[in-house]
């Protein structure tokens, strides 16, 4: 396993972790994870399967924001 693999392992984890997710804010927020994931793309040495790796963790970022939005704009008491 070579270190981008490790890092992309990393990331998968922290991001999929049920913590992060029920907490409702995670000490390192989205855009955090999502940086560390752009460099990974930038470092030029990624293959097709860790483009697709990092990709899918994109979208789970995108989707969980779009959560957390819709839930912040639909919670009770703000009208």
């Amino acid at each position: 396993m070579t270190l981008l693999d490790q890092e992309i392992a990393h990331i998968t984890r922290a991001v999929r972790s049920s913590d992060w997710r029920n907490a409702g804010a995670s000490i390192l927020p989205a855009g955090y994870w999502r940086q560390r994931l752009y460099r990974l793309l930038d470092s030029g040495h990624v293959t097709k399967a860790q483009l697709c790796a990092i990709d899918a963790l994109l979208l789970e970022l995108d989707t969980w924001e779009v959560q957390r939005h819709e839930q912040r704009e639909h919670s009770p008491g703000d009208t």
